[in-house]
This record gives structure tokens, sequence and C-alpha cells, in this order.
């Protein structure tokens, strides 16, 4: 009867030591349950019918398909996904928040956009309140998360910046018509280096060139400390 006794008590403390294990590695659990939402993303642009890659073939605007743009934009909130989920691994405060954000923009832009794919925005749902019922356990300052946030930023602006400028491509001179040429006014001021070989002339894309720049002054004092 003892013997009976102190077995299970053996298992009662293994089971509870256990569990107190595995609750030490929830943030893991987390970060896998919001890297599912990429997953699920990625699924659904992959059963579309638009080829993503044909961006690296685009010479010209009028060649891009209506709902091209529409993939591209949900093809790289993905891959922040991806990123961000990567900063809950090590429970980073600034990741939880990036995520979180994450959850609300692929919630309403998948419902908004793929409405169909009711999968995805309960899971991305359960993402959201998942992440918001943790919150209290992700409070560490991460290097990591810090430059995956600033890479997520500058990525954003980057394609802002490109598909903008090809949006307002007549609004330059000489007038942007291609991806590439797009790509490079982007970097050119984002990076305010701005040679002037390509000149806004309209007030559209004045106002536009002024946004980028404006953005792309907070990464100037990281790139000085760096030189």
């Amino acid at each position: 009867m003892k013997k009976h006794v102190s077995l299970i008590r053996w298992m009662g403390q293994t089971i509870r030591r256990f569990t107190k294990w595995l609750y030490t590695l929830r943030h893991i659990f987390v970060a896998l349950f919001v890297l599912g939402n990429s997953g699920l993303i990625f699924h659904t642009i992959y059963g579309l019918p638009i080829n993503l890659w044909t961006l690296f073939n685009v010479r010209d605007y009028d060649q891009i398909n209506a709902s091209f743009l529409t993939n591209a934009p949900y093809f790289m909130l993905g891959v922040f996904i991806v990123m961000s989920s990567v900063g809950l691994f090590f429970r980073a405060r600034i990741s939880w928040m990036i995520s979180f954000t994450l959850m609300l923009i692929n919630i309403f832009y998948t419902a908004h956009i793929h409405p169909q794919q009711t999968h995805n925005i309960h899971y991305g749902i359960a993402s959201l309140i998942l992440l918001f019922m943790v919150r209290k356990y992700f409070s560490k300052s991460s290097v990591a998360a810090g430059s995956i946030f600033a890479l997520i930023s500058v990525i954003t602006l980057l394609l802002t910046s490109t598909y903008g400028a090809l949006y307002f491509g007549d609004g330059f001179n000489p007038k942007i018509t291609s991806l590439l040429t797009a790509f490079y006014y982007a970097i050119e001021t984002m990076s305010t280096v701005g040679y002037g070989d390509i000149v806004p002339i309209s007030e559209p894309a004045r106002l536009f060139t002024i946004s980028v720049i404006v953005s792309g002054i907070p990464s100037l004092p990281h790139r000085q400390r760096q030189c």
C-alpha cells in the first residue's frame, strides 16, 4: 500500500514539475502559434492565380495587375509576422507590440481583401486574444527585437516609397515608368542623397517626396553612429 502511495506521489510531483517546465516555455508556444498566421497567409497566396514573383518582370506601371498589388502587401505582412515571431522567442516587449499590431492588421486586411478565408480570420483573432492574455510575460528588452522592428520599418517605408513613386510617376521629370526606377528613386530619397536626376514637378509628387524624406530622417542618427 505504501509503495502505491509513494508511486502516486512521485507521479504527481513529476506531472507538476513537467507542467511548471511547460509554463516556463509558454513564450515559445505563443511564438509558434503567432507564426502559424504567416503560414496561412503564404498558403492563401500560393493558392491564388497571381504569380507573386512577376514583381521582378514588371517594367511599366500599366503592366501591373491590380490583383497583384493586392497580394504583394499581403505577402509582406506574412514576412513581417515571421520576423516578429522571432522576437517573441526572446520574450521581447517590442516584439509583442509589433505582433499585436500585425495581428490587428492581418484580421482587418484579410476580412477586407480575402473575406472567404474565414479560417485565417478566426486564427488571427485567436492569436490576438492569446497575445493579450500573456502580455505581461513579454517584458524584456532585446537588441535582436529592436533590429527586427527597425528592419520592418525600413522595408515598409521602402515598399510604400517604391509603389508611391510609381503611382505618381507622371509628376516627375523624367517620368517614372518602371519599377526599377521607382525603387532607385525611393532609395535616393530615403537616404536624403538627392542627386537631382529625378525631380518632382507636380504638387502630389512633391508632397509624396516630402513624406518619404521626413519618414527616412529618423534612421539617419542610427546610420551616423555606425559610421
